[in-house]
């Protein structure tokens, strides 16, 4: 299947470098829009249970203290 994430920011964290990352499927997209969403697809091919996380956050201004930001892909 094709997966497609239409991804804004919420207001007020424009700055903060936020994004999505599936390490699995090379997927590492900033996300610094309010108005027009970042498209991520791609094709879910391989089963399992995947991090989403915010890879970007680390160079963002909190850089490693930043809070997780984390979700969970399930493939079957």
């Amino acid at each position: 299947d094709t997966v497609r994430f239409l991804a804004t920011t919420a207001p007020g964290t424009e700055q903060h470098k936020h994004g999505i990352a599936i390490d699995e499927y090379n997927i590492n997209e900033l996300v610094t829009s309010l108005d027009t969403p970042v498209t991520i697809e791609f094709v879910a091919d391989q089963a399992g249970e995947f991090k989403i996380w915010c890879k970007t956050c680390l160079d963002g201004p909190f850089g490693n203290s930043h809070p997780p930001i984390q979700a969970k892909l399930i493939v079957e």
